[in-house]
């Protein structure tokens, strides 16, 4: 076997090689850079973006079932506590607990009314639930609202340039006219 041979042998393995370590790159890439509108991705494709997708939806979810159940936890305890006080000076013998739990039921509305919380951890949900059907219908994008405002700079920014250029191209018409 001559010497050229082997070298060539030794660099497809290396070439080998290095085509699984990129693997791992990709999906590390195209998980923290899916979030971007998709006009930011040059080539990110595979499993990476659902990966990131699923997380952020789980996330979401994670998140806000544990913010509300803090939510409900402290509201139940302040209806119970409002419950045994007005018991207590009224002194009946007998409350009914039907304005606790109607208000109890009240308590997803109010929520989402106060808790700044639930509106973040809302968003990164169905955000992430929105960019996993789109990998799943074959058309993944990024976060919705950054594609919205990543559009609308792009427009704007398109609008003035064309205005610009118009702008330019009639001061140069009026000065080669002089």
């Amino acid at each position: 076997m001559s010497l050229w041979r082997i070298l060539v042998n030794i660099l497809r393995g290396l070439g080998s090689a290095l085509g699984e370590v990129s693997r791992p790159l990709n999906l590390g890439l195209a998980f923290f850079l899916s979030i971007l509108p998709r006009r930011y991705w040059r080539g990110i494709n595979g499993p990476g973006i659902l990966l990131s997708g699923l997380v952020q939806t789980g996330l979401g979810l994670a998140g806000l079932v544990r913010v509300y159940t803090t939510y409900a936890q402290g509201v139940s305890d302040q209806l119970a506590e409002a419950t045994l006080r007005v018991a207590t000076e009224s002194e009946a013998t007998r409350v009914s607990a039907a304005p606790a739990m109607a208000f109890g039921a009240l308590t997803p509305l109010g929520f989402f009314a106060v808790s700044a919380p639930a509106w973040v951890m809302a968003y990164c949900l169905l955000s992430g639930l929105i960019r996993t059907l789109g990998y799943a219908a074959d058309h993944p994008w990024g976060d919705p609202i950054l594609t919205f405002v990543d559009d609308v700079i792009w427009d704007v920014a398109r609008g003035i340039r064309s205005k610009v250029i118009g702008i330019l191209a009639r001061v140069r018409a009026f000065w080669n006219r002089s």
